[in-house]
């Protein structure tokens, strides 16, 4: 049983007698070569396969000699596994630019311990990280797993996902006239994403103030 993309440890047979010549019947995997001499099988094969049965037949002169024997080659397992950059900050509501790790071999599953953050994912061939986080977290672990059917290999990264900052404040009506010791009709503006401050330079007029969550002026 042998490794796609893997040096196979020289196979040499015991006989008795001399080869002049040695052949496979089929031919051997691709990659794979018989020597001619000592009917020794070595190479790196470059494509899977089940259990193949082969008549190797040594020869010389004189006769020949047979013997059969069953190759397998598997999936190489994914190795190294990275994803350079982490640890990553998002800001929700935001798409992501597509987070692509480098691997060695062949991927069929991916998978990520805990869940990744709501509204991200991440590809099943490719370990591949996308989409647009909904919600807000502190610093985070995920380990990422890629596999196929002969192995696994991680990944540890970090993910932080921050409030978007707020944007588009405005004030309808600016400028405003007041008239001293009467009550104003208050002022909210419109903003878009979350406020949880909000400040006026220089300070606003003795008397009146502003909510540090709608900007708004009383």
């Amino acid at each position: 049983t042998f490794t796609n993309g893997a040096a196979i440890t020289t196979q040499t047979p015991s006989y008795t007698g001399t080869i002049t010549l040695c052949s496979a019947s089929p031919s051997l995997p691709v990659g794979l070569s018989l020597d001619n001499s000592t009917c020794a099988i070595t190479g790196v094969p470059t494509v899977d396969q089940t259990a193949t049965s082969y008549t190797i037949t040594a020869t010389n002169a004189f006769g020949t000699i047979s013997t059969d024997i069953l190759i397998t080659i598997n999936t190489n397992p994914p190795s190294s596994l990275v994803y350079a950059g982490s640890p990553f900050t998002f800001t929700q509501s935001a798409a992501i630019a597509t987070i692509t790790p480098t691997v060695t071999g062949t991927v069929t599953s991916c998978s990520s311990a805990p869940a990744l953050p709501t509204g991200l994912s991440i590809n099943a061939t490719t370990c591949a990280i996308t989409g647009t986080p909904t919600t807000t977290q502190g610093i985070t672990g995920y380990t990422i797993t890629a596999s196929n059917a002969f192995g696994s290999t991680t990944a540890n990264i970090q993910i932080t996902i921050n409030i978007a900052a707020p944007s588009a404040l405005s004030y309808a009506g600016s400028p405003y006239i007041f008239t001293d010791s009467t009550t104003i009709t208050t002022i909210t503006p419109t903003v878009t994403g979350t406020v949880t401050g909000c400040s006026a330079a220089p300070a606003l007029p003795t008397g009146l103030g502003i909510n540090n969550t709608t900007c708004a002026i009383s």
